[in-house]
Parts: C-alpha cells; sequence; structure tokens
C-alpha cells in the first residue's frame, strides 16, 4: 500500500516536471516509456496503441528515459 502510494507521488511529480518540456501530454509520454520498459511492448504495439509511428515510440523512449534517469538522481538528492 505505502509503495503505490509513492509511486503514485513519483509520476505526479514527473508528469508536473515533465509539463515544462514543450510536449503537450506528458502522461501519455511517460506511459509510453512504461510500455516499453516495464510492459515487454515492441515498437510495433505502442505505435498501434498510440496511433504513431515505432520510430516516435522510439523518440519518446529515449527522451523519457533520460528524463526519468535525471529526474529520479535529482529525488535521491533531496
Amino acid at each position: 500500500m505505502e509503495q503505490t502510494l509513492i509511486a503514485k507521488q513519483l509520476v505526479a511529480m514527473m508528469v508536473e516536471k515533465r509539463k515544462h518540456h514543450a510536449r503537450p501530454d506528458p502522461m501519455r509520454d511517460l506511459l509510453i516509456w512504461a510500455e516499453r520498459e516495464w510492459g515487454g511492448m515492441t515498437l510495433e504495439d505502442v505505435g498501434q496503441k498510440h496511433s504513431i509511428t515505432r520510430e516516435r515510440v522510439r523518440q519518446i523512449h529515449t527522451s523519457v528515459g533520460g528524463f526519468v534517469k535525471n529526474f529520479m538522481k535529482e529525488v535521491e538528492a533531496e
């Protein structure tokens, strides 16, 4: 229960911070990253689900992956 609450808080913090990047829907980008990173979905599967190309999925995954890595470093430093 406590881990779920912590995870929800971290996601909310990431979405808020990600809003400052020029993307209109930061939650979608985080979802796409999670589907690839933890869900084991292929580029094709994620692309079809979100109506985007495999290349766009790859770009989002790379961008958000760097963002998440930096975000977690900041959280750990606090």
